[in-house]
Order: structure tokens, then C-alpha cells, then sequence
């Protein structure tokens, strides 16, 4: 599925949430990608999610 959507857009960001070791492997392996281990705790989500928010409202205001 990753690789899916990365074919469609590759400036699309991707986080991946599992508590499977072995996804987060594959997702590694094909791009930069952020990914959260469940359960997900709040605080590292925002981690995760601030910046690529942040990273889009920059690229939006670019235009």
C-alpha cells in the first residue's frame, strides 16, 4: 500500500501505525517515512504529525 501511494504522489507525506515490527521494516525500506509504534501515546504523535503540518503550510504558502 505504501508504495501505492507513493507512486501517486511522491511529496505525500506517510506515517504508518502498527504494533507489528516487520511493517514498519517494509515501510523503512522504501522511503523516509515517519512511523508510530502503538499504542500510540499523544505526545509522539504530535511529534510526528506537527512538523509535516508545519512542512505543508510552508510548501502551501509557497505557491
Amino acid at each position: 500500500m505504501i508504495q501505492k501511494l507513493q507512486q501517486q504522489s511522491l511529496q505525500q507525506p506517510i506515517i504508518v501505525m502498527s504494533a507489528h515490527d516487520d511493517v514498519l521494516r517494509q515501510a523503512l525500506g522504501t522511503h523516509k517515512i515517519d512511523y508510530l509504534i502503538k499504542p500510540i501515546i499523544f505526545e509522539e504523535l504530535l511529534k510526528v504529525v506537527v512538523p509535516i503540518c508545519q512542512s505543508l503550510q510552508f510548501e502551501n504558502q509557497s505557491y
